[in-house]
């Protein structure tokens, strides 16, 4: 398998670089497996003979071998001049094999909850044999069709080493990525752009949560592949070269995802096409030419709109039997800002974010690797999403049809990522911002490989000169950026192991420290996320946290010992009230020196882990879901309220309210037990509005009170309160059901 491994790359770049050279391919396949099992001999050897040379650094010594061999050593053994697109070549390569060595080594040691998600949404896909399953808990408005799962599928049915599984699936979608770009300027450009652009998508994009996003979480990756191969195919359909079943199809399942695709695709589609209309009607004098014209563009809106119609309406017919927005119901809903000051801020973080995507960091000394880093990135920024757009712009209604659409798409598509942004809101992530980036890369790229490296010259020469340069400093800087990543591999591992070996399985933890411990373990351990939450009673709120997930792993099991594991912080709240919710633990200990997230750059912490006899799901307070409340699922004031043998003890001036939840219109019997209830006054209320229901006590006696509550409409918010008024006595309350 390792050697496999091996041969394939070096073997692709050999095919790569000789596929245009007028050479038979008899001799072609000679030279391509002789050089790489040569190299791969030695590759082999090394990693077996020193430590510290594995599999990955056999990759890249391949890698880099090859890419020299075939760009510099046989063009001067068959005396030909090493041009620009050599060294091009070159530096694309490099940058390819840069990224790739990051996937599968510090990608693969830094996997945290968000980035193993496809993996365990593939172990559900293969459970229940269901590509939508039911029980998953998407997010966002989005139903995953078409993203990176599919390609970490395969790997991990395959695999059993599962970190390994999801960063090869991250390297299948980052190469089919890299073919997207290719094929594009093949369809489109036609002037091989594709040698800046590759280089400048994969290692001069260096912020922080670029990288995560791109390289490791992939979940951006997909978008950009989409805009490819969307734009080269109705490119192609607007040129009468016939695309339209594959494009129809491909629009449709990618509309099935969510509203997300209309205002990503549809729309700047849509607006990209009414303007080239539009501009042909301004520029044409004879009207008779452009009437003419109509049909082609009323044909091109059906090709674009029809699909994702349809698509939509699968989409919203897939929502009726899928949870979509994971526990927030109006997550996917846009709401304009508040007032001008958010629009102010908004503006300066969507071109703050636009600088970090390259890299900026700031803070700090410019001597230094971060700070010639910094510069780099300031720089490239500037050329890339400004200058040279603007410089295009110019020459616009000299382009071609092909590179006008391009353009005129990025416009609209960044337009409307703006307004998001500034005007909706929507800044939480740098991600926001990466396709636009991403669009700027390839406009800017075809920019200069038309109008800057034309021919040789000393501008060329220039160019060439520092581009090489930065892209050195950029590929040194990945490499070294995963100098630990077998340290904290080992770390990740050997954590989960110790769990395993304590004879536990089920868990839970809050969402940064739940679903990334179970990749690492190979899912021998099945960890649900949570909610942790202290109210200002100093009451301990526990709830499952139903948020990308198989909603399956918080079904309770009978007779299962489970596990609670919490960060130094989360322990340090919670620590004396675990007894008040689960009971006593049957054993507790304490694991030093390993990684929490998101916070894994801050080094080695512990971590706390209590076990219970029981499955304490059953101990999670779900307000009115099971028609049953608790004591300890509502509220009470401490000065005068106790918790004893799973009651409150209401003393007096004493009350109990809550539990906020919500209720669909209708009548319900409110039931509530205990011991003095004829002594206790009720209330019902909602901060949302106590106009949309009414109450009345039917029986109230020491032991029970019966209430009739009558509810208008949807209602959230509800209290069921409990007050005590007298002066001498105590009021239990057992619990609460409705019917």
């Amino acid at each position: 398998m390792s050697t496999i491994f091996l041969l394939f790359f070096p073997i692709l770049v050999g095919i790569f670089s000789e596929k245009e050279k007028n050479y038979k391919w008899s001799k072609k396949w000679i030279l391509f497996f002789v050089s790489s099992i040569i190299s791969c001999i030695v590759s082999l050897i090394l990693i077996k003979y020193i430590s510290s040379f594995d599999i990955y650094r056999g990759f890249v010594f391949e890698m880099l071998v090859a890419t020299l061999e075939y760009y510099c050593v046989i063009p001067i053994i068959r005396r030909e001049r090493i041009s620009y697109v050599n060294i091009l070549n070159i530096i694309c390569l490099f940058s390819i094999t840069a990224t790739i060595y990051y996937i599968l080594t510090y990608g693969q040691a830094t996997i945290d909850s968000d980035i193993a998600m496809p993996s365990f949404l593939d172990q559900t896909i293969w459970k229940t044999k269901s590509l939508f399953p039911t029980n998953w808990a998407y997010v966002n408005g989005d139903i995953w069709v078409i993203s990176i799962h599919l390609f970490v599928l395969p790997f991990t049915i395959l695999l059993k080493n599962q970190s390994l599984a999801r960063m090869l699936g991250a390297s299948l979608l980052f190469m089919f990525s890299l073919a997207g770009i290719y094929y594009q300027d093949k369809k489109i450009f036609k002037n091989n752009s594709w040698l800046l652009s590759i280089p400048l998508f994969l290692i001069f994009l260096q912020g922080k949560e670029t990288l995560r996003f791109i390289r490791s979480d992939n979940l951006y990756t997909i978008y950009m592949l989409f805009i490819t191969i969307i734009l080269t195919q109705i490119t192609l359909i607007y040129k009468k070269k016939k695309k339209i079943l594959s494009f129809a199809l491909f629009n449709f399942i990618l509309t099935i995802t969510g509203l997300r695709m209309l205002s990503y695709f549809t729309l700047p589609l849509i607006l990209t096409f009414f303007y080239l209309f539009y501009s042909q009607v301004e520029d044409e004098e004879n009207f008779k030419i452009v009437k003419n014209r109509i049909p082609k563009f009323i044909k091109l809106f059906l090709i674009i709109l029809i699909p994702a119609l349809l698509g939509s309406l699968i989409h919203i017919w897939l929502r009726k039997n899928h949870i979509v927005d994971g526990l927030y119901s109006n997550v996917s809903k846009l709401t304009f800002v508040s007032n001008t000051e958010e629009i102010r801020k908004n503006f300066i973080l969507y071109f703050e974010f636009l600088f970090q995507s390259f890299g900026f960091t700031g803070n700090t000394e410019l001597i230094t690797l971060t700070g010639i880093q910094n510069l780099i990135s300031i720089v490239s920024c500037f050329f890339i999403i400004f200058y040279i757009p603007i410089l295009q712009l110019k020459k616009l209604k000299n382009e071609k049809d092909e590179v006008v659409i391009f353009y005129i798409f990025g416009i609209f598509h960044s337009l409307i990522i703006f307004i998001v942004m500034v005007f909706l809101g929507r800044t939480g992530l740098v991600s926001y911002v990466l396709t636009t980036v991403y669009i700027c890369i390839l406009i800017s790229s075809r920019y200069i490989k038309t109008y800057w490296l034309k021919k040789k010259n000393f501008k060329s020469t220039i160019f060439i000169l520092f581009f090489s340069i930065f892209s050195i400093i950029q590929i040194t800087s990945t490499f070294l950026s995963t100098k630990s990543w077998k340290h904290k591999l080992t770390i990740q591992k050997e954590f989960t192991e110790k769990l395993v070996n304590k004879g536990l399985n089920k868990g839970y933890a809050t969402y940064w420290n739940a679903y990334n411990n179970n990749l690492y373990s190979d899912y021998r351990l099945k960890i649900a996320a949570v909610n942790i939450d202290i109210d200002k009673n100093d009451i301990i709120n526990i709830t499952p946290f139903k948020w990308l997930t198989d909603i399956k792993l918080f079904e309770f099991e009978k007779t299962k010992k489970t596990f609670l594991l919490l960060t130094k912080e989360e322990n340090e709240e919670i620590k004396g009230k675990l007894d008040l919710l689960f009971g006593k633990p049957i054993d507790k200990f304490t694991l030093f020196n390993t990684y929490r997230y998101p916070d894994e750059q801050n080094g080695l912490e512990e971590m706390y882990v209590y076990v219970f006899d029981h499955d304490i799901i059953a101990d999670f307070p779900n307000g009115l879901n099971d028609k049953k409340l608790f004591p300890k699922e509502l509220r009470w004031n401490k000065e005068n309220v106790s918790f004893e043998n799973n009651e409150l003890l209401i003393k007096p001036n004493g009350y109990t309210f809550g539990p906020y939840s919500t209720l669909a219109s209708g009548k319900y019997i409110l039931h509530i037990y205990g011991t003095n209830l004829d002594k206790a006054s009720i209330d019902i209320f909602s901060q949302e509005s106590n106009e949309k229901f009414q109450y009345n006590i039917i029986n109230k006696s020491s032991s029970e009170i019966t209430i009739s509550l009558n509810i208008k409409e949807n209602i959230s918010q509800i209290e069921f309160r409990v007050f005590n008024y007298t002066k001498n006595d105590i009021i239990k309350l057992n619990y609460m059901t409705i019917d």
